[in-house]
């Protein structure tokens, strides 16, 4: 038989025991005694210590077991100091806030501006010579015509200063891509933008 000297978890005392039965132990966690009478003791004798938290002077009762089976070795007295210090040990992660360019507004997220209405102001700042180089960008950067629906904001921007979403398309020296008879998209071959081939504009939209 194979025995392993190890220590009790309460007394302190070493003593022989089987190596299976220790690594059982230590594989769950468990804490090993030399006798019942030290496993029962441990699982009554209670202790007094103050709470782990320091501006906290409240004394806290527990039975020893609860002390060596707390994984951070502190024991609280409420669920409000135990978060105080879990949140010292482990700071949560705060989203760093931006300033909005049109309205000064602090706020959160991967956006420019912090509303749809700041940003409608800010690209009615933009000239028409502007307005129209965007165009051309995305139709560049698309390999097509780009649609209304794709340009949401500068296409109502466009809209206003243009006279309507098509007449914007022709002044950058494009061909618009709805029919004026059927208000149809053009069934016509089109890539979108990872390169798969649609066989309407329609379609790459979706792609997209």
């Amino acid at each position: 038989m194979n025995l392993v000297k190890v220590k009790c978890a309460f007394c302190g005392k070493e003593y022989f025991r089987q190596a299976g039965r220790v690594n059982e132990a230590k594989k769950f966690g468990w804490n090993q005694y030399c006798s019942k009478k030290c496993q029962n003791k441990a699982r009554t004798t209670r202790i007094e210590k103050g709470c782990g938290n320091p501006d906290c002077s409240n004394k806290v009762s527990r039975v020893l077991n609860e002390f060596k089976s707390s994984k951070s070795g502190f024991i609280f007295c409420s669920q409000s100091c135990a978060a105080i210090v879990n949140n010292r040990r482990h700071p949560k992660r705060r989203a760093k806030l931006k300033s909005c360019p049109i309205c000064k507004r602090q706020f959160k997220g991967e956006r420019k501006y912090c509303s749809k209405k700041c940003k409608l102001k800010a690209l009615n700042r933009y000239t028409s010579k502007e307005l129209l180089k965007i165009i051309k960008q995305a139709a560049q950067k698309l390999g097509r015509v780009p649609a209304k629906r794709e340009l949401t904001m500068i296409a109502e921007i466009c809209r206003k200063r243009f006279g309507s979403w098509n007449n914007a398309i022709i002044a950058a020296g494009l061909q618009p891509n709805r029919s004026h008879d059927h208000r149809m998209y053009k069934r016509v071959k089109t890539k979108a933008m990872d390169g798969h081939l649609c066989d309407s504009v329609s379609e790459a939209i979706i792609d997209n």
